[in-house]
């Protein structure tokens, strides 16, 4: 189950748009990925955007994402399809995932996703 560890909602600026955010400890191997060496709990933190254009965000930094041992974000671009959000890769925005993204940088791509025409 989720938990939100006190993420804040307003990291990314003030974002009527923010469907859900949250932290969970996500757990990290050790060197040789002994079961005998003690595997410390590291935060996953995960945002989640829908902008009334169709699409959305997912905003993420935790291990294994492009640009964590940086501190840095990841952006994945959603759209809505049949009432679900599924990762989007035919935007003229990106057509993968965006990493080692600053916060400014995330919220220019926010920007930029929410002023997307429609889909139709």
């Amino acid at each position: 189950m989720r938990k939100n560890y006190d993420l804040p909602a307003y990291l990314f600026g003030n974002n009527e748009y923010l469907v859900s955010h949250w932290a969970e400890p996500y757990p990290v191997l050790g060197a040789w990925g002994s079961a005998r060496e003690t595997i410390p709990l590291v935060p996953k933190y995960h945002y989640i955007f829908h902008f009334s254009n169709g699409y959305g965000a997912s905003v993420i930094k935790g291990p294994g994402t492009y640009g964590y041992e940086e501190d840095l974000w990841e952006l994945g671009v959603l759209s809505e399809q049949d009432g679900e959000w599924h990762l989007c890769y035919d935007t003229e925005i990106t057509d993968d995932v965006e990493g080692y993204l600053t916060v400014d940088d995330v919220k220019k791509l926010l920007d930029e996703i929410k002023g997307l025409e429609a889909k139709s």
